[in-house]
């Protein structure tokens, strides 16, 4: 009796997968990530407007130092005092 050897294409992964969801957990989790950070920052933003003068500069760790400065613009300073301008690309964004 011959016997008939598989298909090599018949164990070959689908090519194009179903798109996986996360679950309720996992957005959980990423929520809960998200809130941790939104209060870090604003915690952490207001003990630097209450202790630390303008340009004032604190060391933390001896590799660390904190200076309170005032952002205009939006990230890194980008586009200071053009408030027009920022309005116009986070709509756009957004849109």
């Amino acid at each position: 009796m011959i016997e008939r050897l598989p298909d090599p294409l018949e164990r070959l992964p689908d090519p194009d997968p179903p798109p996986e969801r996360a679950g309720s957990l996992q957005w959980v989790g990423m929520l809960s990530v998200a809130m941790v950070a939104i209060v870090a920052d604003q915690v952490t933003k207001r003990l630097v407007s209450d202790r630390v003068g303008m340009d004032e500069v604190h060391q933390v760790l001896p590799f660390l130092d904190v200076r309170h400065v005032r952002n205009t613009g939006i990230a890194f300073g980008v586009f200071p005092d053009r408030l027009e301008l920022v309005s116009v690309a986070a709509a756009t964004a957004v849109a």
